[in-house]
């Protein structure tokens, strides 16, 4: 991927990296914020991670169709890695930001089946807790 990812969280880092899609995403957020590209805003300070990981899990989502399969693939398996063995900080971040946001958009043919099993388990949760019936494919 063009250029390497310099002092970013590391499950944005995670993400990022794998994807250019993502990538660029990122880094128009992140300029957006704070108009010069370091991502701190001098009146409201650093970008908060879990909306930074909330709008890489839209844009993900939105982009999913279009995604080559094994980018698709290796942004999973990114996410699983930090769900499944990051920081506290990083795995909170994943899943209430990245992967909530993957999960609302299900109804945009987001194919979930495809996320790892801390991820699958993550999402599993968030149905029940919400009083949702679980998917189908949450179940086998």
């Amino acid at each position: 991927m063009e250029g390497d990812v310099i002092g970013v969280p590391e499950a944005v880092e995670a993400v990022v990296r794998v994807s250019e899609v993502l990538a660029d995403a990122d880094r128009a957020q992140v300029l957006g914020w704070s108009g010069d590209g370091d991502g701190v805003d001098p009146d409201f300070g650093e970008l908060p991670l879990i909306v930074r990981l909330g709008h890489l899990g839209s844009t993900f989502a939105r982009a999913a169709g279009g995604l080559d399969p094994e980018e698709w693939r290796a942004v999973l398996a990114a996410v699983e890695e930090v769900v499944a063995g990051g920081t506290p900080a990083a795995r909170e971040a994943m899943t209430t930001g990245f992967l909530e946001e993957v999960q609302n958009a299900r109804a945009d043919n987001v194919d979930l089946a495809a996320l790892g099993p801390r991820s699958w388990e993550f999402c599993l949760l968030m149905e029940r807790r919400a009083g949702s019936e679980p998917q189908e494919w949450m179940l086998s």
